[in-house]
């Protein structure tokens, strides 16, 4: 039965190219970049690529970030070349800055098994690593068959994901049964992964690459630099990071409500995806607020600004460097939750709402340790966002404790890097 769904997938993917291309067209109309290296997309990679390297498939920003600690240490510990692919342009604007000239970077094919096929050739890859959920049949069909090893690093499986997986679990079976090694974050993703009917010895708990993820010195300087523009020193900035549609409106709401007890309180918004920049600057016009976007600011905010719009990418760590108090998005709407621990790294303490299944086991660290609040609506978080600003002390209470659980965290990278070589 696996073989047979997987058969139908395959057509199916074939069948969907023009509208997957369609959809990319779209997107173009709203995000420029998605015009960009249309080939690499279509199997079709520069002459310049290199053969034989390792190849790490991360699908948009949070998966580069969680790669990147990984990365490093293949490149120091193992002197081999590494090829990193993503699925957005926003994954590969982060590559490049966070990685640079050190890696390869080209967009990953399309899964539809001829494309694949023809990245494959092109590249020879020694091994091809695959970061978090993300399961790509064709692509792991054809590698698998060409006898190039495939490993799942910081692997997790969501609610949503393992329900998916478990509803087809016979087409997951025959799908990743030719997998080298899964190098899970928790037990609970070992219990989950094992129930597709994996054997044991191919699953290890190497913990979350996430933890390992430091911010680099520079980025704190950025921030620094940010909150001397952003005003004098009786300011207090909280900070709306990686917002889903529907949260910005609660956010104002709180924001209004707490201006009346803190004047000097200033906010800023970061929406996690460009292509809603414009509406989001005009829900803010629309409240009757001042606001400026971070695109037409050029030195100083200006006094009388209240909300700062943030309509640019990859520089969320520096403005959550440079805030007093950080709510993490994509927590207030059912979406998963997006990466509470980067407030953590950059010393901000942080508030996030209600929808955190992609994080369950970090934000359950987060809040044994007391190093950030969890809230279940917006009218919580404006109780929530008062008691910080109101006192300094519990601020940096909260910082401390992030530091030390962030300390008490780390070694995935070991772990995952070890168990990567000894399969490779």
């Amino acid at each position: 039965m696996g073989k047979m769904i997987f058969v139908v997938y395959r057509m199916v993917m074939f069948l969907l190219l023009p509208v997957i291309f369609f959809r990319y067209l779209l997107k173009a109309g709203f995000t420029p970049s998605y015009r960009e290296r249309i080939a690499e997309r279509l199997g079709i990679l520069p002459d310049s690529v290199p053969t034989g390297t390792i190849w790490v498939h991360a699908v948009s920003v949070g998966e580069v970030n969680a790669a990147v600690p990984m990365i490093k240490n293949l490149l120091q510990t193992q002197n081999r070349q590494v090829l990193i692919t993503c699925v957005t342009p926003t994954g590969s604007a982060q590559i490049k800055k966070a990685l640079g000239e050190q890696v390869t970077h080209v967009y990953a094919p399309v899964d539809a098994g001829f494309i694949v096929k023809a990245f494959l050739r092109k590249l020879k890859p020694s091994m091809i690593v695959i970061m978090e959920t993300e399961m790509w049949p064709n692509l792991i069909y054809h590698s698998t068959c060409a006898n190039i090893p495939v490993l799942f690093a910081n692997m997790r499986l969501s609610d949503r994901t393992f329900a998916r997986v478990v509803r087809l679990k016979q087409f997951s079976g025959y799908v990743l049964q030719d997998v080298s090694a899964f190098c899970v974050q928790t037990e609970d993703d070992h219990r989950r992964i094992a129930k597709i009917g994996l054997p044991d010895s191919k699953i290890s708990v190497t913990g979350n690459l996430k933890f390992d993820v430091t911010a680099p010195e520079d980025v704190l300087e950025r921030g620094r630099q940010i909150r001397e523009r952003l005003g004098a020193d009786d300011v207090q900035v909280i900070i709306l990071g990686s917002s889903h549609d529907g949260e910005e409106t609660g956010f104002l709401d709180v924001f209004e409500k707490m201006k009346e007890e803190f004047p000097m309180l200033l906010g800023v918004i970061v929406p996690r995806h460009p292509e809603r920049f414009d509406s989001v600057f005009q829900t803010i016009l629309q409240r009757g607020l001042r606001v400026v976007r971070r695109s037409q600011l050029n030195g100083q905010l200006p006094d009388e600004a209240e909300i700062l719009l943030v309509d640019s990418m990859g520089e969320l760590m520096e403005y959550y460097a440079a805030c007093d108090v950080a709510v993490v998005g994509g927590s207030f709407v059912p979406v998963g939750g997006h990466n509470i621990l980067e407030p953590l790294m950059t010393g901000t303490p942080l508030i996030f709402g209600p929808h955190m299944s992609n994080f369950r086991l970090i934000s359950q660290l987060v809040l044994s340790a007391q190093a950030g609040f969890q809230v279940s609506n917006m009218d919580e978080l404006g109780t929530s966002v008062e008691k910080l600003l109101g006192n300094s002390e519990l601020r940096q209470e909260m910082v401390v404790k992030g530091y030390q659980l962030l300390a008490e965290n780390r070694g995935s990278v070991k772990r995952t890097c070890e168990k990567l070589m000894s399969e490779f």
